[in-house]
């Protein structure tokens, strides 16, 4: 009785991983969002508020200056926004729960 349970289990087995391997990646992975990349902006300790921001040869300088710039972008949002801090100190002014 216990080898024709091992049988059964086992024929089981095979089905569904011949059915993940056959129909996985449409049932799992088409569900995924992909979102689209409406700005990026590049934030250094070297670089300048008065630069545009936008490329790793520009970068803005304050994390201030960069929330500014989003305020203004934030209406009009269609996608995602990315921000990339290079290394080094960012120095906030204000207090603790301050939104950056």
């Amino acid at each position: 009785m216990q080898r024709q349970y091992i049988r059964i289990y086992m024929k089981g087995a095979l089905v569904f991983s011949s059915l993940l391997a056959f129909c996985g990646e449409s049932l799992f992975f088409s569900q995924l969002a992909h979102a689209t990349v409406q700005a990026t902006y590049y934030v250094s300790p070297t670089g300048s508020d008065s630069n545009s921001g936008t490329n790793m040869s520009s970068p803005f300088a304050t994390l201030d200056h960069t929330r500014q710039v989003l305020e203004t972008v934030n209406g009009n949002m269609t996608g995602d926004i990315v921000i990339y801090l290079s290394g080094g100190t960012f120095t906030l002014n204000g207090q603790a729960c301050t939104t950056v």
